[in-house]
């Protein structure tokens, strides 16, 4: 059985009537990462009501993006490291539908998360891309805003199908909307392929009442993960580089993933990339004493704060997991006790 066969069956809509419906609600983004045959479980148990986008008679649209980082990998680093000023930037483009943009994601040292597009064509940044990065980095405070967006080159390519619904709001959920990324895959730009076609990324945007999809993930035994596609990619493409931000998804979801390499390798346009290997290297000269002590030094550093963040983030997973327990008996308590006082009020009236 496809694990999508659900979603032919739902009803569709069309992109403007679903930007109009998301207008409304106040979102709160949440992320799980489960596997593929859990997926039916989950989308069996969707409303009445619910509907989801076609395109040109496609219900799983592809998607593919082009992340574009400096040689040091600031962009990378700065989510690894969980910095307060950082930044993602990447040519999303839309396969089916057709059009790319240039999506600039900066969050800022009030942690607020902003995000602003562009069209852009190919997967080079031309002048005017460049430019716009540097003021879209720069409005958000980031250091070297002009430096970093002139060092920009492709970096990692995702490759995805994506199906998006539309879910009503019902008694004990609010509405909602949510995305479905099935046929994952990475493309690193040394032609370094990864692929997880047995796992799925779920996404979904709410007001403050988790919507309905959470509501049946939660029933399934999935909460929401820490996961990067930018970030979670490059590090299981790229095992030597930090990532203990995302260590729990790797090892649980990445375990067993199969990088492979490319004769010629892709880009999000289908195009062969015009960019060298990546490499990381501290430089081509040799270290000294000093230098190889230091190193040490820093390695031992990142180790403590490695164990340090690996258990103050298992705490914050614990924190946010009651606390969405919490919110659902809290919100489960109010109608009880709104129903409780309309039935009252009924008695009242009867007896009079």
């Amino acid at each position: 059985m496809n694990p999508l066969d659900r979603l032919e069956t739902l009803p569709s809509i069309d992109l403007e009537h679903l930007n109009a419906a998301a207008e409304l609600q106040t979102r709160v983004d949440r992320k799980y990462v489960l596997p593929l045959a859990h997926l039916p479980a989950v989308l069996a148990e969707l409303p009445g009501g619910s509907e989801i986008l076609e395109i040109g008679g496609e219900r799983a649209l592809r998607y593919a993006s082009q992340y574009f980082d400096t040689p040091e990998l600031d962009s990378y680093l700065g989510a690894a490291r969980g910095r307060r000023r950082r930044f993602k930037v990447r040519a999303r483009t839309y396969v089916d539908s057709g059009g790319s943009f240039l999506e600039v994601k900066t969050r800022g040292g009030r942690s607020a998360t902003v995000k602003d597009r562009v069209p852009v064509t190919g997967d080079e940044l031309d002048d005017a891309a460049v430019a716009y990065a540097a003021d879209m980095l720069g409005d958000a405070g980031i250091p070297r805003a002009a430096e970093l967006a002139e060092r920009l080159r492709p970096t990692l390519v995702t490759q995805y199908r994506r199906a998006t619904l539309l879910l009503p709001a019902t008694e004990r959920a609010g509405a909602s909307r949510g995305t479905v990324d099935v046929d994952l895959t990475w493309i690193s730009a040394d032609g370094g392929v990864l692929a997880l076609p047995r796992t799925v990324i779920v996404e979904t945007k709410s007001g403050q009442r988790a919507g309905a999809l959470d509501r049946s993930l939660w029933r399934h035994g999935h909460r929401p993960a820490r996961i990067s596609k930018y970030g979670t990619g490059l590090a299981a493409l790229h095992p030597a580089l930090p990532a203990n931000r995302w260590r729990r998804v790797l090892a649980q979801h990445f375990g067993y993933h199969t990088v492979t390499g490319l004769t010629t390798p892709v880009t999000a346009s289908g195009r062969p990339p015009t960019v060298r290997s990546i490499t990381f290297t501290k430089g081509s000269e040799p270290m000294g004493f000093m230098d190889d002590a230091k190193e040490t030094a820093e390695t031992a550093g990142r180790k403590v704060k490695d164990a340090w963040e690996d258990t103050t983030d298992r705490i914050g997973d614990k924190v946010d997991e009651v606390k969405a327990d919490a919110n659902v008996k809290k919100a489960e308590a109010e109608r009880d006790s709104v129903e409780t006082r309309n039935d009252l009020k009924e008695k009242l009236r009867g007896d009079e």
